[in-house]
């Protein structure tokens, strides 16, 4: 959904512009401290125009006055710095995969303060794998009722693997359950939870977080991030937008075809990245090459410490080689002037990564070669953030803010 569309095709009010304003101020503040004069200064408007804005924001608590700076040298009022409130809402924040269910109530600011998770199956009827979660979800908010007597739940933040179309919050596919297609995730928890949902795939989620860490992009920069867990998700931002696509499904790289004649992907083709460069796919061939049908991740892990050899093969002739390879195809395509790989790095050690850049500047070409990578730890806290990102990205746009006007 565009944002602006309103605000560049249509009529512009007054209101509109103090809308657009005051999502500004906040989207500045949830990165560090301003005073009012240097966001005043960042943005553009008068000294008044800002004030004005500011009494109301303080108002309706939604950032608090933090203290005083130093006073420049030719003397004056010492400047009043002004952040976020991270106790103006709670955010409700659910992430899923095949296997396991993440649940939290974070601050305004996305820090999970209680969280909890627990295993799931992923029936072939998706309500019954929806039912398991909601009653585990009702018992924790039921838990936590004294917290929650004194607070107000903004939102629900949903993050899963898979093609979502976050406009209308439905699941269209995941290679978790080749069955569930065009599953109604926003409709289903809304009506049992009784309050705004917000759903996307687990990457776009990660890249709202990002837009809020990063400081500001500038129009036309474009970052991009692989998060290679059992699956693998990817997604690009160019300037403060996300790359969504027609049916929000774009940047759909892990069932990209990498190598033909390779092993049969969960989705049901062959040779997708995600067959190559994720911790499924990693257990699979570990299972093959060893006989052990009760290969598990950690075992892998431990191996490859204990410099089994069958193992630490495995991991750095072959996953290291795709996943360097992955990140090299991707970059091409995209250009970005940052990449972030989140993997665990309990087991991609130093020495290992080092083998990805390897593999990944092989076959570079000259302006891709200059994309910076970092290496991130992926886990439990990265979703449950990324989940309450997710929120503060929406209810931080013009769009959520014009319809609630309208209400």
């Amino acid at each position: 959904m565009n944002e602006l569309t309103r605000l560049e095709g249509g009529l512009v009010t007054k209101n509109d512009i103090k809308i657009r304003n005051t999502i500004s101020i906040l989207r500045l503040l949830l990165k560090k401290e301003y005073s009012r004069v240097e966001l005043a200064s960042v943005l553009g408007l008068s000294k008044a125009g800002i004030s004005g804005i500011i009494s109301d924001l303080l108002e309706q608590k939604l950032i608090v006055e933090t203290g005083r700076g130093i006073s420049r040298e030719t003397g004056g009022k010492k400047p009043i710095f002004l952040s976020m409130n991270k106790d103006a809402f709670t955010i409700m924040s659910i992430h899923f995969d095949h296997k396991r269910c993440l649940l939290a109530l974070s601050d305004f600011l996305g820090k999970p303060i209680q969280w909890t998770w627990f295993p799931i199956v992923v029936h072939d009827d998706y309500t019954k794998t929806f039912d398991y979660i909601l009653e585990n979800v009702q018992e924790f908010l039921h838990t936590h009722k004294d917290f929650l007597d004194a607070t107000q739940i903004l939102a629900c933040g949903i993050s899963l693997k898979g093609l979502v179309d976050s406009d209308t919050g439905i699941l269209r596919f995941t290679s978790a359950n080749r069955n569930w297609t065009n599953i109604p995730i926003k409709d289903y928890f809304s009506r049992v939870l009784d309050m705004e949902i917000f759903v996307d795939n687990d990457a776009r989620s990660i890249m709202c977080l990002d837009l809020f860490s990063s400081q500001q992009n500038k129009p036309d920069d474009v970052n991009a991030c692989m998060c290679i867990e059992e699956g693998l998700g990817s997604s690009v931002t160019v300037g403060n937008r996300i790359i969504r696509g027609a049916y929000s499904c774009a940047v759909n790289y892990a069932h990209s075809l990498i190598d033909p004649n390779g092993p049969v992907c969960i989705c049901g083709k062959r040779g997708c990245v995600e067959a190559h460069c994720s911790i499924d796919a990693l257990i699979r061939k570990s299972q093959n090459l060893t006989g052990d049908a009760s290969m598990t991740y950690e075992k892998i892990v431990q191996l490859y410490h204990k410099n089994d050899s069958l193992i630490s093969r495995l991991i750095e002739d072959d996953f290291c080689k795709w996943i360097g390879t992955a990140m090299g195809n991707f970059t091409q395509i995209f250009n970005p002037s940052i990449l972030t790989v989140y993997i665990d790095q309990q087991l991609l050690d130093e020495p290992l990564r080092r083998l990805v850049m390897r593999h990944y500047k092989e076959n570079l070409n000259t302006i891709a070669s200059q994309c910076e990578v970092k290496f991130r730890q992926n886990g439990k806290e990265l979703h449950l953030r990324a989940a309450a990102a997710l929120v503060l990205n929406n209810y931080l746009s013009t769009t959520y803010h014009m319809t609630l006007g309208k209400r």
